[in-house]
């Protein structure tokens, strides 16, 4: 039996409830009368729970929990205990004829649901949205791509660990990446610009085809076709677009790249649009990059880590054409230069150094 199979099957009214709950929190203006319905909603069924505990897992970055890929509805649960003598929900059962155990629960203290509550709100402050349409917000993870039509026609291509969430009105079409590397094709509409943020960068377009890469140093924007605008804010308090239109914008046409770093955007010299892109064709191209920067592009793509472990070997350079699904190739490559020893394991690839 696969894993998916023994996964309950919830109905989309609670999902479609849960994610309300996710985002209410994570906008952290939910106040104690929003705070009691929240109670009162988890206890009426372990249904509701399940739900909201599934989608806390997988987007998988709640502050009590940070760190650790395996999150569960067992990890939840344990951590409301912490906080009060919670009684086990127990196994999912209609949510006509709740088990006896949230009947017991309903009738503790408010104090005890609100612990429950407290936990599962805990883990949803400053976190997203996994879902496929689920109030905008999309996602991916290692080793995944897919790509994602906009209500305006625009498409987005997703690339490996990444997130990213739509907030469209009827002034502008705007989009938050707040992970990873997305190419976006624009469908024409003078009317709205097409933002995207990525932290304390905007790239604003009309109709065009560009690529962000966000990473934990800077912003990666290069351009396909069409023109963009990019602007690099000193902090991450980023003004409404808007407002921002104009001031300190740096202009980018088909063929040109930029990166924006610590409120600074710069144009690339001589920039490789095929290396930006060459991820849709499931291979990763590098020029002379440094072999630290290329294992952390190769973990985006494996669940098997590669592990520098030798200090010396950080700067050394590669270059050549991979595949991002298989680092068989780059081994291969690896194993050939004199001083470089490979061991691998099922959960890691080390290269050092020869002693």
């Amino acid at each position: 039996m696969s894993a998916d199979s023994k996964r309950p099957t919830f109905n989309t009214l609670i999902y479609d409830e849960a994610s309300e709950w996710f985002v209410d929190f994570r906008s952290g203006d939910v106040g104690p009368a929003e705070r009691q319905r929240f109670a009162e909603w988890l206890t009426r069924s372990p249904e509701h729970v399940r739900a909201y505990v599934e989608l806390a897992a997988i987007w998988n970055e709640g502050p009590r929990f940070v760190g650790d890929s395996q999150l569960d509805e067992a990890r939840m649960l344990e951590g409301a205990r912490a906080q009060a003598n919670v009684i086990p929900l127990g196994p999912a059962r209609s949510t006509q004829e709740p088990p006896r155990a949230v009947e017991k629960l309903t009738a503790r203290k408010p104090g005890v649901i609100f612990a429950v509550a407290a936990c599962l709100a805990a883990t949803a402050v400053g976190v997203g949205l996994y879902s496929h349409s689920l109030r905008g917000f999309y996602s991916t993870e290692v080793g995944e791509q897919r790509s994602v039509t906009l209500a305006d026609g625009s498409q987005v291509d997703l690339n490996t660990q990444t997130r990213l969430r739509v907030m469209s009105d009827a002034r502008q079409r705007r989009v938050e990446l707040l992970e990873g590397q997305a190419l976006f094709h624009v469908a024409k509409d003078s009317s709205r610009p097409f933002v995207v943020l990525s932290g304390a960068t905007q790239v604003r377009a009309v109709g065009t085809e560009f690529v962000v890469y966000r990473k934990a140093e800077g912003t990666t924007v290069s351009v396909l076709e069409g023109r963009v605008a990019v602007t690099a804010q000193p902090t991450q308090a980023l003004a409404p677009a808007p407002a921002l239109a104009g001031m300190g914008e740096l202009l980018l046409a088909a063929g040109e790249q930029a990166v924006a770093v610590h409120g600074t955007a710069v144009k690339s010299d001589h920039p490789d649009l095929n290396a930006q892109t060459a991820w849709t064709q499931h291979q990763l191209v590098f020029d002379s990059v440094p072999l630290i920067e290329v294992a952390r592009e190769f973990n985006r793509y494996n669940h098997r880590r590669l592990v520098i472990e030798s200090q010396d070997l950080y700067n050394f350079h590669i270059t050549g054409t991979f595949s991002s699904s298989d680092p068989t190739s780059l081994l291969h490559f690896l194993q050939t230069r004199p001083g470089i020893v490979i061991r691998s394991s099922d959960t890691e690839i080390d290269v050092s150094g020869r002693p």
